[in-house]
């Protein structure tokens, strides 16, 4: 037992190790920037190069790895056994997105391109609706902490992008829907979500006017809290 829990010790400080190596690679990005900015003669281009390269293999990672776990869950939803998709959903669930800084949405990768930062954003959220239009439908007695951990992978920042494509991939729709139909758990989980969301829309409408954020303001006022 005295060995085990010293190889224990030894894992996580290794671990630790890894992560204070990560935090320093993106403190260094930081400070490069700024230098690069306000202070030109301390500029590191070397430095500056290696944080972009780990940024971009961090960002291709992550979106392959998105591109497969969407077509993993849609097999696993093909199981005839309802039970073993409830079990995956519980165990896979919470590490769908973590603290770690290599996995975490558009975390930790900002110096990437846009288009591949597009590409990340586009198959989470295919992801997240794929499993919580599965969820909606069931009956399970784990389907309120299932459904809290699917909203728990949208505790975003919502920048404009988060607001679009919640709207474009019938989040809204989605929720307004199987709202009435919900145990009050569920309808509960729904509200204070849909209030989050509505916070977060007026603050951008305030900074941006375009078409599609009147798109949506006419399907959140007119469509959804005016109807109920």
């Amino acid at each position: 037992m005295f060995q085990i829990c010293i190889r224990f010790k030894k894992l996580m400080l290794a671990k630790k190790k890894i992560n204070e190596e990560k935090e320093k690679n993106e403190n260094i990005l930081r400070r490069t920037i700024d230098n690069f900015i306000f202070n030109e003669k301390n500029f590191q281009s070397n430095e500056f190069i290696q944080c972009i390269s780990q940024q971009y293999e961090r960002a291709m990672i992550r979106l392959i790895i998105y591109q497969f776990i969407y077509k993993f869950i849609q097999k696993i939803f093909n199981f005839k056994d309802k039970n073993q998709i409830i079990l995956f959903l519980r165990i896979y669930l919470p590490y769908l997105r973590t603290k770690n800084i290599d996995w975490s949405y558009l975390e930790n990768i900002s110096a990437t391109n846009v288009q591949l930062k597009e590409d990340i954003t586009k198959n989470y959220y295919l992801i997240v609706k794929q499993i919580f239009s599965y969820l909606l439908q069931s009956t399970t007695i784990d389907q309120v902490i299932l459904v809290q951990n699917v909203f728990y992978l949208l505790n975003l920042s919502y920048e404009l992008t988060d607001i679009y494509y919640l709207y474009n991939n019938e989040f809204l729709e989605i929720l307004n829907n199987t709202f009435l139909n919900s145990n009050l758990d569920i309808k509960f989980i729904i509200y204070n979500w849909f209030r989050l969301y509505v916070l977060k829309f007026c603050e951008k409408f305030q900074l941006e006017s375009i078409s599609l954020l009147n798109e949506i303001q006419e399907f959140i006022f007119y469509k959804i809290i005016l109807m109920q």
